[in-house]
């Protein structure tokens, strides 16, 4: 049969991709037009791009199993390759 548990979890990584992709686009949008961030603006487009990457992050680590040092491992490998450090 089709495994369903495999398809919510493929189901919620895309959407939380999909959420961290519209939140960055919002950030950076932000820092395109205004020069910077104005974090001072509570209602402000670059608070809703932060909280939907932060939901899209938890959403797409199945809210909460957050695997930090793997995570900041892979990161750090990867601008080590880009940067041709490794």
């Amino acid at each position: 049969g089709i495994n369903m548990d495999y398809i919510k979890t493929e189901w919620k990584k895309l959407g939380g991709m999909g959420l961290v992709g519209v939140g960055a686009f919002l950030i950076l949008e932000h820092i395109y037009t205004y020069g910077g961030l104005d974090l001072w603006d509570l209602l402000g487009h670059e608070w809703l791009g932060i909280v939907l990457v932060l939901v899209g992050i938890l959403t797409a680590n199945r809210w909460g199993a957050l695997r930090m040092k793997e995570g900041l491992a892979l990161v750090s490998s990867k601008v080590n390759y880009i940067l041709g450090r490794d």
